[in-house]
């Protein structure tokens, strides 16, 4: 409405002139805005303010007007005469008046908004700021629009319809302007050639051109005898520049010919023949691998440049052509650099066309132009490795998109700026420049959907955890794990992202897979309880092809979450319902994890068995492996587990029956060592480098070392020489076993250590072969090669609290030997030792003793 008042005459009451003066002052600022929009937000501010307080104050202060009782300035007919006579201020003023009246006859209602369309139409083509000019032209179609709803004035809907289509065309809404044009023509309004022009132009500047339209209508307006030298000429442009969109190269070039260099077009013909001429560079560009056709190719843009100089000497008024010419100009730039024989010089023609594209940006950046010339410069910015000013070029270049109310672009159709974008992030994602990454497709909703512009990002974060955890296979355990650490926090943030995603897309047929995605970056990221989450839910979409896979992650979730009785029901579903699904072999290997965390360790062994035992698994599977060296863990759990209740039950009884019955703990506990050294050694023998066969030959070796207490125990109470001499050698077997394979791996583990870092299991697994390879000596009763082995390790750890063990263990060997002194010597160095230690030594957690107690026995076993 401020419009509408604004072109009132002086005879108006005050707050209209008041208006009048606000309107232009509010238009001003908002032209140097547009200028610089990034730099004025202060001003976008503190007009807000103003122009809020204003109307609450002028609100407080005025009484209510009486709308509908106030009188008009005039009638329609007298509007019209205004209008007619071009006296828009007159028309406008008594529109203004009409168009707030409720009871205005059915058929003047459309009358009032039919002359404020017109006058400002007409105030639209005087206007000469190009972006200003587009909105007044684009307000003048609102008014006419409202016009044709409401019913234009009589005898006048051809015009209407004329001035809306004609509206909307130079507001460069060239589709919505199609309709209004075609029922103008069809009206038989007067100006018929005028809207075949139109038409033709509408359909040629479309975002999606339609040239054989175009064609058709040019066509028509030429056949118009009675059109001026100028308009032919401009028909005969435009035909040329349909020619040029239909591919038609020659047809283009005659058009273009038959322009005289008199004519006011013939500088856009000098253009349009630049960009024919630019067309041959490109042509000769691809076949640049031949250095005389890379020669040729720069020259020929170098004559695109001359010509485009030409042109704009020829018209230096034309600012459509001026930005046209300096935008073209920075693609000469771009298209000779990777000619270029060196990188001196081809970097010397991208700082150009930056420095080119930079002043068309700058200059024209609410054009077709300007953002085309922004894109070029972000990605000339990435080329040259700039990344900060390339993404925020891209980003700028996306702000420019959002600001456009219709996008429509000759130079980079809508399509062609959505892959170059795409393009660009899919450089900073496959170089590992995640941050880049992220960036750019952070600021993507402008051009694409939010929901690709997140799942770029959730793209990324993923890509981003799996570098960090393939960089970290490569490095120490120590560096590892702070890579590891940050790969985890990408998987979660990926997770999140997927998790929003799945939420936008919820009615869409990705919403299974973006949970599905969401869940397994979670369970990398060890997340499980939003793991389980997302599974769940993904699970409750899955039909029965599609259970078999989130069955067993849940299983695994809920396992890692310690609770293996919620896990047991997803993975037994898995194993009974899906038997056949390559799945159920990972769930029969989870599934025993969770039975032998809840002591079922028969279940567990059952689990495992079925795997090994599956016709369609080989033992090239992983699941096969795994359940292989599982299995041998188990089998040595249970080993323990018969050893504990052997020494309840009291294998140092002197009650025969108890004695009895704890040799058969022990015996079952024989058998079991023996069965996991089986299927451990064989696992080993498969795969040496399998992640579980350190661990799988320190068992070996322990269940070696643990078998030996069958024949010892029974030694001490069987007297028949025979029986004693085949127990002897069933207890030096297994010990001579256990002591070779600790060997193996403390060589093993010495030899990886000079390599890389071992880690946190493997530095206690070394530690732990130094001291039981010892024992096994002693119990061996190989004395002197025991107290080597023990010195080994209380040389190695010397200010550990377990080297107090090792030097009793050295004295016993001495008074094996009856070497009373030595072995007082080495108690002695023992409580020496025992003061070096550490003060925050946690003793009972390596040795039987806490630090007050290893006192007492050092003193005591010193007296003996």
């Amino acid at each position: 409405m401020a419009s509408e008042q604004s072109a009132q005459p002086n005879s108006s009451p005050p707050e209209d002139v008041s208006s009048s003066r606000l309107w232009q002052v509010m238009r001003d600022v908002w032209t140097h805005i547009q200028r610089n929009p990034l730099q004025n937000i202060t001003i976008i501010l503190a007009v807000v303010t103003a122009v809020v307080g204003m109307g609450i104050g002028l609100r407080l202060l005025s009484p209510e007007p009486e709308v509908s009782q106030r009188e008009p300035s005039g009638t329609l007919a007298e509007a019209l005469d205004a209008m007619d006579a071009d006296d828009r201020e007159t028309a406008r003023s008594i529109a203004a008046d009409l168009r707030l009246i409720d009871d205005l006859p059915e058929e003047d209602r459309g009358g009032p908004a039919y002359v404020l369309g017109v006058a400002m139409a007409h105030d639209a083509e005087e206007e000469w700021n190009e972006s200003e000019r587009r909105v007044r032209f684009l307000l003048a179609a609102r008014y006419l629009e409202e016009a044709k709803e409401a019913g234009f004035p009589s005898e006048r809907k051809g015009h209407g319809l004329y001035m809306l289509g004609k509206s909307l065309h130079d507001a460069g809404h060239y589709a919505k302007s199609l309709p209004a044009l075609q029922e103008a023509l069809d009206a038989n309004f007067s100006r018929r050639t005028e809207i075949l022009g139109l038409l033709a132009d509408a359909h040629l500047r479309d975002a999606n051109p339609r040239y054989k339209q175009a064609l058709e209508y040019n066509r028509e307006y030429l056949s118009d005898d009675a059109l001026s030298f100028d308009d032919r000429y401009s028909a005969l442009m435009t035909q040329a520049e349909i020619m040029f969109g239909l591919g038609e190269f020659a047809n283009c070039e005659g058009s273009i010919s038959a322009i005289p260099e008199a004519s006011p077009h013939y500088a856009s013909a000098l253009l349009l023949k630049s960009r024919l001429l630019l067309r041959d560079g490109d042509r000769l560009a691809t076949q640049s691998s031949d250095p005389s056709k890379a020669i040729a190719a720069i020259q020929t843009y170098e004559q695109v440049r001359e010509l485009l100089g030409l042109a704009q000497v020829h018209d230096p008024t034309n600012h459509t052509l001026a930005r046209q010419a300096q935008y073209l100009t920075g693609l000469t730039y771009r298209k000779t650099a990777p000619l270029r024989a060196t990188d001196a010089e081809e970097t010397a023609d991208l700082r150009a066309a930056l420095d080119q594209f930079g002043r068309t940006r700058r200059s024209h950046f609410d054009t077709a132009e300007g953002l085309s010339a922004s894109l070029e410069e972000a990605e000339i910015h990435q080329m040259l490795g700039d990344d900060n000013a390339a993404i925020s070029a891209f980003r700028r270049t996306l702000r420019f998109v959002a600001d456009a109310v219709v996008y429509n672009n000759p130079w980079v159709p809508e399509d062609e700026m959505k892959n170059r974008i795409d393009a660009a992030y899919a450089i900073y994602r496959d170089a590992g420049q995640f941050e880049f990454a992220t960036k750019l497709a952070s600021a993507m909703t402008t051009l694409f959907s939010e929901s690709h512009a997140i799942q770029l990002q959730a793209e990324t974060r993923e890509a981003a955890a799996r570098k960090l955890a393939a960089d970290a296979e490569d490095l120490p355990l120590s560096q590892a794990q702070r890579l590891l650490v940050d790969s985890r926090t990408e998987n979660r943030n990926a997770g999140a992202l997927y998790a929003q995603l799945a939420k936008l897309r919820f009615a869409t047929r990705n919403y299974p897979d973006d949970l599905w995605k969401s869940a397994n970056n979670y369970l990398r990221g060890q997340d499980y309880e939003r793991a389980v989450r997302y599974l769940t839910q993904f699970l409750n979409t899955q039909n029965r092809a599609g259970r078999p896979p989130a069955l067993t992650a849940l299983g695994e979730a809920m396992l890692a979450l310690h609770e293996p009785e919620k896990a047991l029901p997803y993975l037994t579903e898995c194993i009974q319902y899906y038997p056949r699904d390559p799945h159920s072999y990972r769930a029969r290997v989870i599934a025993a994890q969770a039975q032998q965390e809840l002591g079922n360790l028969a279940q567990a062994q059952a689990l495992l068995e079925a795997n090994l035992d599956h016709e369609s698994l080989t033992p090239q599977s992983i699941e096969w492996r795994e359940s292989l060296f599982a299995l041998g863990e188990l089998l040595y759990l249970d080993g323990v587990r018969h050893e504990t209740q052997s020494r309840m039950g009291g294998i140092a009884a002197e009650d025969v029956a108890s004695r009895k019955n704890a040799i058969r703990h022990l015996e079952a506990a024989q058998k079991a060592f023996h069965e996991s050294i089986a299927k451990l050694d064989e696992a080993v023998t498969r795969d040496p480098d399998a992640r579980q066969a350190i661990e799988a030959r320190y068992r070996i070796a322990e269940s070696y070392r643990h078998a030996a207490k069958l024949p010892r125990r029974k030694l001490e109470y069987v007297t028949i020489d025979t029986t004693r001499k085949k127990l002897t050698e069933e207890l030096n077997t297994e010990l001579k076993a256990a002591e070779s394979g600790y060997r193996e791996l403390i060589a093993i583990l010495n030899n990886k250590q000079e390599r890389s870092e071992l880690s946190g299991i493997e530095q206690r697994i070394l530690r732990n072969c130094y001291f039981a390879r010892a024992d096994a000596l002693y119990d061996w009763e190989r004395y002197e090669e025991a107290i080597q082995a023990y010195s080994n390790a209380t040389n190695r750890y010397q200010q550990e609290p377990e080297s107090l063990e090792a030097f009793v263990q050295i004295a016993n060997c001495h008074r094996r030997k009856s070497r009373v002194a030595e072995a007082r010597g080495t108690l002695e160095q023992a409580k020496v030792i025992l003061t070096r230690i550490r003060p925050d030594a946690d003793f009972t957690q390596t040795t039987r003793y806490n630090r007050d107690e290893w006192v007492k026995i050092l003193n005591w076993l010193g007296t003996l």
